[in-house]
């Protein structure tokens, strides 16, 4: 089962960082360690969603 929460509160931001180490996402900002413009990008979606 999921759980889908809404706004930024729950998120764990050292293992979403993590994650996105391991995968690269948001145009390799996570492999660059750029972890301010991740934390931006979500501060600055109109929603954040996540499950």
């Amino acid at each position: 089962m999921f759980k889908y929460k809404i706004g930024m509160d729950c998120i764990d931001w050292q293992q979403l960082f993590q994650i996105y180490e391991e995968v690269g996402l948001v145009a390799g900002y996570g492999k660059k360690k750029d972890y301010d413009k991740i934390r931006k990008a979500f501060e600055q979606s109109f929603k954040v969603v996540t499950a």
